[in-house]
């Protein structure tokens, strides 16, 4: 009988000593992942880029996947110069992501930043549908009119007072546009 106490308690000493050791396992690996968070946090602030990069790309390794942190790479690169780094990560993260909107929208702001409104039409026109954001109509709209294309400029402008993003500005768009218009037809 003492025997079998004595092996029953082993027992659940080893399974109670296994589920422990997965929930330690499962915390220490939490606690890796908040520091390194925190670490890319107290880099940045501190003015590191290089260092934050590094650690972004750690993290990247672990969380292929998210658009947020892809994002923040990719303006991290930028930060430091690498624009044509950073425009290849923001293209293969779309690429490899077509149902990420974010992906969209990320390499559309690196065109906007660099100038290049040719390019953002043809990249945000057929996600328009499932755009969730007024920065996507931002973009595009703001593309158009530098293209000098200020019909489908207001166009935008006001699929995003009929969807509600940011009606407001929209509108003060619209009549902005539609002044600059007027001031061309009389010139």
């Amino acid at each position: 009988m003492k025997f079998f106490i004595l092996a029953v308690t082993f027992l659940f000493t080893i399974y109670g000593n296994a589920q422990n050791s997965r929930e330690r396992a499962d915390a220490i690996y939490e606690h890796y992942i908040d520091r390194l968070y925190e670490l890319v946090d107290i880099n940045f602030h501190g003015g590191d880029f290089y260092e934050v990069i590094r650690l972004q790309t750690v993290l990247k390794g672990i969380y292929p996947d998210d658009a947020q942190l892809n994002q923040d790479y990719v303006w991290m690169l930028g930060n430091v110069d690498q624009h044509e780094d950073a425009l290849r990560e923001a293209i293969d993260f779309r690429k490899k992501h077509p149902e990420v909107l974010d992906g969209y929208l990320t390499e559309a702001m690196i065109y906007r930043t660099r100038n290049l409104p040719q390019r953002i039409p043809a990249l945000l026109e057929p996600i328009l549908d499932k755009a969730d954001h007024q920065n996507y109509f931002v973009l595009l709209a703001w593309a158009y009119e530098k293209m000098g294309l200020l019909k489908e400029a207001i166009r935008i402008h006001e699929l995003r007072v009929k969807r509600n993003l940011g009606a407001e500005t929209a509108t003060m768009n619209i009549q902005r546009i539609k002044e600059k218009i007027n001031q061309m037809k009389e010139q």
